[in-house]
């Protein structure tokens, strides 16, 4: 049904259900309530480029990912931000990029920018500096960042406590009479793993076995190996995946003296058997 054949039916003029439908302020209440409810029972749908053209909003939050994935951490905060997305009737634009290539990002939010088909753009894993930041901000694109930086420029974000993920899991198992801790962290320079480094690092005084490399799944497998027997405190979603597959790999199971706690890992217990 086009917009001119529905303004029939409701009996207004194309602009003023153009303008209701948008969400214009000068559109008085009850108007906007006979227009809505006209439209569901019509099921009328107006037009996105139309819609686009009348509001000038393009009705997309763009999100920038590695081609990793994420995890299941990520696909958790993806399923949940589509899901109240939907109730907005704003779509998520997706682009792609090699892992931690912050120029082929920069590159990306600018295109996103000049594009005009995002209302905002969500930066994921910040760093203390970080220059996507500087960069959405000169360029005026709204954004949020789902995590902490120390850029000067004010934003909006979101965060858990980073410093306390590693602090109490590491208190825990000093209580439990382990000594010789190991911490697997995430990228090195984002904001998340230094606050979490910090954590572990904070309960200074005892002889740490403190890993630091280049990580990844396969990587926490491997590393295991290499441990004494001691508590594993994993700065990152995929750490408890790895680590717990090799165990299952060499019969110990989850309950075995090597004790480990993974930051964000809700559902990866139950993806292995004990």
């Amino acid at each position: 049904m086009k917009l001119k054949e529905f303004a029939e039916k409701v009996g207004l003029s194309p602009t003023t259900v153009s303008r209701a439908l948008g969400g214009y302020p000068e559109v008085r209440e009850e108007t906007r309530q006979r227009v809505m409810e006209a439209a569901l029972k019509y099921g009328y749908r107006p037009n996105a480029n139309a819609v686009r053209l009348a509001t000038g909003r393009a009705g997309a939050i763009g999100v920038v990912m590695g081609r990793s994935g994420g995890g299941h951490f990520f696909s958790e905060f993806m399923g949940g931000m589509a899901t109240r997305l939907e109730q907005e009737e704003t779509d998520i634009l997706v682009s792609v990029t090699v892992d931690n290539n912050l120029d082929e990002e920069l590159a990306i939010f600018s295109r996103l920018a000049a594009s005009g088909r995002v209302d905002g753009i969500i930066v994921h894993s910040p760093r203390p500096e970080d220059e996507r930041i500087a960069l959405l901000h000169r360029l005026g694109v709204p954004f949020i960042v789902h995590g902490r930086s120390k850029t000067p420029f004010e934003h909006a974000w979101l965060d858990i406590d980073n410093h306390d993920v590693t602090y109490r899991p590491t208190i825990h198992f000093l209580e439990r009479g382990h000594r010789r801790i190991a911490l697997i962290n995430g990228p090195v320079g984002r904001t998340f793993v230094q606050d979490r480094e910090q954590g572990f690092r904070g309960c200074a005084g005892h002889p740490w076995h403190h890993a630091r490399s280049a990580f990844h799944d396969e990587r926490a497998f491997q590393r295991r190996y290499r441990l004494p027997l001691c508590p594993l405190a994993a700065g990152t979603d995929a750490a408890p995946d790895g680590l717990r597959r090799g165990r299952d790999d060499d019969g110990a199971g989850c309950l075995s003296r090597r004790h480990a706690d993974g930051a964000g890992d809700r559902q990866g217990r139950f993806r292995h058997r004990p």
